[in-house]
C-alpha cells in the first residue's frame, strides 16, 4: 500500500503563520459586515420610497376625496420606524456575534488540528516506515549481517 507523501505537509506546516489565518478571516468578516450594512442601506432606501409613495398617495387621495367614498389612509408612525431601524441593527449585532463565535471555534479547531497533525509527524506515524516498520527492518538487517558474518567466519 503506498503511503502520502507527507513533504508537502511538512512544508505547509513550517510555512504556517496563524497571522495571516487570523488576517484573512478578519477581511471576510469585514466584507460580510459591509454586505449587510449595503443591505441595512438598501431597507432604509425602500423604506424612504414608501414614504415618498405614501405622500404621494396623500397628495392624489385630497384630490379625489370628493369622488371616491372610501378613505385610505397610511401612515408610517415615527416609533414604528425606530422600532425596525432598531430590530435591523439588533440583527446585524446578533449576526456579528455568531460570525465572531464561529470564527473563534474555527480558529480553535484548526489549532487542535495543527496540534494533532504535528504529532502524528513527530512520532513518524505519518511516515511510511514508522517506528515498529523500522525495528523490524533494523532486526532483519541485523540478523542478515550476524549471518553473513557466521559465513565469513566459517570459512
Amino acid at each position: 500500500m503506498k503511503q502520502p507523501d507527507t513533504a508537502a505537509l511538512r512544508e505547509r506546516l513550517a510555512n504556517y503563520k496563524p497571522e495571516d489565518e487570523l488576517e484573512q478571516d478578519k477581511q471576510e468578516l469585514d466584507g460580510l459586515l459591509q454586505e449587510v450594512n449595503s443591505q441595512l442601506n438598501e431597507i432604509r432606501n425602500l423604506l424612504g420610497e414608501i414614504n415618498s409613495l405614501k405622500e404621494e398617495l396623500h397628495g392624489i387621495h385630497d384630490c379625489l376625496v370628493d369622488v371616491q367614498t372610501k378613505n385610505v389612509d397610511v401612515r408610517i408612525h415615527p416609533d414604528t420606524m425606530n422600532a425596525l431601524n432598531e430590530v435591523c441593527n439588533d440583527f446585524v449585532v446578533e449576526v456579528g456575534k455568531q460570525l465572531m463565535a464561529h470564527r473563534d471555534k474555527q480558529l480553535e479547531l484548526q489549532k487542535e488540528h495543527v496540534v494533532r497533525i504535528t504529532r502524528m509527524l513527530e512520532r513518524n506515524n505519518g511516515v511510511w516506515l514508522s517506528d515498529r516498520w523500522m525495528k523490524i527492518l533494523l532486526v532483519c538487517f541485523l540478523l542478515y549481517f550476524i549471518v553473513s558474518f557466521m559465513t565469513i567466519v566459517a570459512e
